[in-house]
């Protein structure tokens, strides 16, 4: 066992280690963004490491690496390899390679121009050979390419990917559990959640009934229909919002709410009232509100399909695709 004693240096090629160049003193590869606060005095050990943020998944880079760093485990190790080498970013690859990129390189490529200088693959180069870029930001927006793991938190998606370009705003459709602009905020105890069900337009819906059948067997939850508004031709969407100080049974609820095991026993208890069935759940919160329910058409009792005018707003999302439980389907188109 060799032990690697922390030493003033007066020439920095005599160091095997880190410079701290502040203090003139050597120390362990292993210190750098190890947390610890009492390694280098202007902490140029640690403060690097937290500007490193994912970008992307599942990419290749175009541009040439300032270094390559093999038999690098974690991307926590590679990290360290780019504090170490002042790089300003990196690309770990679960099959232990690890990429090092310029800060000038990085800066005038990969943040101003993301898409021009990699490729997204589909599927990783082989079993464990995930790829993850990180990169050195000041801002979330410094990066010009909109990204769920950065933009989104890794919480969420992006609305309208598929047609997003480098500088696009970037808009996140949250998971349920958060929300915000970056679905950065959790949804806690208690403060209010709101959802919608679509169901054949009727007036004879009881909200009290619908209250009960979506609560279901969850008695410390408190559900509270608001009022009715036109979905399509066919159907209406209902909102409505529930919460609880019963944590427990919250995070139960919130599972198991898209789910087409809790569809069914909605229906039942709807079936045992004589109401209309609900045909599927989804979300709404500030930023993803489906406001454009009037641009929806039923083309077949089985599929939706909306039309996402350049006139909305590109907050304006219509739906949630996740909340759609089978047999619907939902196709969005544009024109």
């Amino acid at each position: 066992l060799v032990e690697f004693k922390e030493r003033p240096v007066t020439n920095t090629s005599g160091c095997d280690g880190y410079v701290c160049t502040a203090d003139r003193k050597c120390i362990a590869n292993a210190s750098v963004c190890d947390g610890a606060v009492n390694d280098c005095s202007d902490l140029a050990d640690e403060s690097p490491c937290v500007n490193f943020k994912l970008v992307d998944v599942n990419v290749t880079v175009k541009i040439a690496a300032m270094l390559n760093v093999s038999a690098v485990t974690s991307a926590m190790d590679c990290r360290r390899e780019a504090v170490m080498a002042g790089a300003g970013g990196f690309l770990w690859h679960a099959d232990s390679e690890c990429s090092l990129y310029s800060k000038a390189d990085v800066q005038a490529n990969l943040l101003e121009r993301p898409s021009d200088a990699m490729n997204t693959s589909s599927a990783p180069r082989g079993p464990g050979s995930s790829s993850y870029l990180f990169l050195s930001l000041a801002t979330a927006t410094s990066y010009k390419r909109c990204s769920k793991y950065l933009h989104c938190s890794g919480r969420g998606t992006l609305f309208n990917a598929e047609r997003l370009k480098d500088g696009d705003q970037c808009n996140c459709v949250c998971d349920p559990r958060f929300t915000g602009t970056s679905c950065a905020a959790f949804r806690s105890l208690a403060v209010v959640a709101e959802y919608a069900v679509v169901m054949p337009a009727s007036s004879t819906v009881s909200a009290p009934a619908l209250e009960a059948s979506i609560s279901g067997n969850f008695f410390s939850l408190a559900v509270l229909i608001q009022p009715f508004t036109r979905y399509n031709a066919t159907h209406m969407a209902v909102p409505f919002t529930y919460s609880s100080f019963d944590r427990a049974a919250l995070v139960d609820f919130e599972s198991q709410l898209f789910t087409p095991a809790h569809l069914a026993a909605v229906n039942r208890k709807m079936a045992d009232n004589r109401q209309p069935p609900v045909g599927f759940f989804f979300t709404v919160d500030g930023i993803s509100a489906p406001v454009s329910f009037g641009q929806c058409n039923a083309s077949s009792q089985r599929e939706f399909t909306c039309n996402s005018l350049p006139t909305f707003a590109p907050r304006t999302l219509i739906f949630d695709s996740y909340g759609v439980i089978a047999p619907f389907s939902v196709t969005v188109s544009y024109r």
